[in-house]
C-alpha cells in the first residue's frame, strides 16, 4: 500500500512540471563561420520588445522577461530517461530495510544497509 501511495505522489509530481532555465536548450553560441545563434538573436529581440513595454524595469522586471523570453524561444533538452532500476535480488533487502525501518529497529537498519552496500559493490566488481 505504501508503494502504491508513493507511485500516485510520484505522479502528481510529475504534471506540474514547470518550465525551468535549466532545462532549455540553448545550442551552440556561434555555428562553424562564426555566425551568431539565430535563436540567441531572436531571444534577445524578445528580451528588448518585453522591456519596452514594461514602464518599471526593476530587476523583478528584467528577470521576467528573460524567463519569459527564454522560455517562448528555446527549445526544451530531452529527457536523458531515468537510470536502470537496481538489481531485482537487491529489491528483497532494500524492502526489508523499509519494512524495519517502518518498525523502527535501528539495529535491522544497519545491519541490512551493510548487506545491500555488499551486494552493490559485489555487483560493481563484476561489471568492470
Amino acid at each position: 500500500m505504501i508503494a502504491t501511495i508513493r507511485q500516485k505522489l510520484k505522479a502528481i509530481g510529475k504534471n506540474d512540471f514547470e518550465i525551468s532555465l535549466k532545462s532549455l536548450d540553448i545550442g551552440p553560441e556561434t555555428d562553424s563561420q562564426g555566425n551568431i545563434n539565430p535563436n540567441i538573436i531572436r531571444y534577445n529581440e524578445k528580451v528588448l520588445d518585453i522591456l519596452t513595454n514594461k514602464e518599471n524595469k526593476d530587476l523583478g522586471t528584467v528577470t521576467e522577461a528573460i524567463k519569459h523570453a527564454a522560455i517562448e524561444i528555446f527549445n526544451i533538452k530531452p529527457s536523458k530517461g531515468k537510470r536502470q532500476d537496481c538489481d531485482p535480488k537487491m529489491a528483497v533487502p532494500i524492502e526489508q530495510r523499509q519494512q524495519a525501518i517502518n518498525r523502527n529497529n535501528e539495529e535491522d537498519v544497519k545491519q541490512i544497509a551493510k548487506d545491500i552496500k555488499k551486494m552493490a559493490a559485489q555487483k560493481r566488481t563484476k561489471t568492470q
